[in-house]
């Protein structure tokens, strides 16, 4: 898909955990015919927190394919990023087209594929509008919450600067932090609308954080919670 100017200004000019771009390109003369950067991110392993780099924008002008540009640059930045900066890994999700190079010549495993997984909004009991908010902005109760129920031994830093930079400042996406209401403790998800892949005209909801302790009613009661969110965003 295209890339606006303003998201690679939020990804890597506004990029919270390092003041230092990791970007590599490659030029013949003036022209710019290879672009490669990885995003640093904060991330916790085995409650230590490490400097990585989320693999992101992989770009080589179509005149010139095939000529090793993205292996080259990417070889290159790897050492770099690691001897300057101490980045322990680089990981990524890379798509058909840059699968094979990452395999093949940069020595990436592959760990899974992505699981997803979908549920229709009747399975769940709608829940009253005014028994859950739409939360304006993070607060560093969001961040405790899920780094409390979710210290796994490898994940994402998930600090206030990581939440307010990814969701709230993003310029190409809108999130919403939907919240409980008196649960004893803060439960939240942050969820984003996409158009639905089955219903022309309606929308489906993704959810991209589940801030909710693992109790089973709590949790029923979240997914009521956004079941009449998305309830109410179609029938508007």
């Amino acid at each position: 898909r295209k890339m606006t100017a303003s998201f690679w200004q939020w990804r890597y000019n506004q990029n919270p955990f390092c003041s230092h771009k990791m970007i590599y390109c490659m030029y013949d003369g003036d022209n710019m015919v290879g672009h490669y950067a990885v995003s640093p991110v904060h991330m916790k392993i085995n409650g230590q927190q490490t400097l990585n780099a989320l693999s992101m924008t992989t770009m080589t002008h179509p005149d010139y394919n095939g000529k090793g540009i993205f292996s080259t640059l990417a070889s290159k930045l790897y050492a770099d990023i690691h001897s300057t900066y101490g980045v322990e890994a680089v990981y990524g999700f890379p798509n058909l087209n840059s699968h094979y190079g990452f395999i093949k010549k940069l020595g990436w495993h592959d760990i899974s594929e992505v699981p997803v997984l979908s549920l229709a909004h009747t399975h769940f009991s709608l829940l009253k509008k005014e028994d859950y908010n739409i939360a304006p902005l993070f607060t560093q109760k969001h961040s405790d919450v899920l780094n409390t129920y979710y210290d796994a031994p490898f994940g994402t830093d998930k600090s206030l600067n990581y939440l307010q930079w990814r969701y709230t400042l993003n310029p190409d996406n809108k999130y919403y932090i939907i919240e409980l209401g008196e649960t004893g403790e803060l439960s939240f998800v942050v969820a984003k609308l996409f158009n639905s892949m089955k219903q022309p005209g309606k929308k489906e909801i993704d959810l991209l954080e589940l801030g909710v302790a693992p109790d089973n009613e709590i949790v029923r009661k979240m997914f009521g919670a956004v079941a009449k969110f998305i309830h109410d965003v179609n029938e508007d």
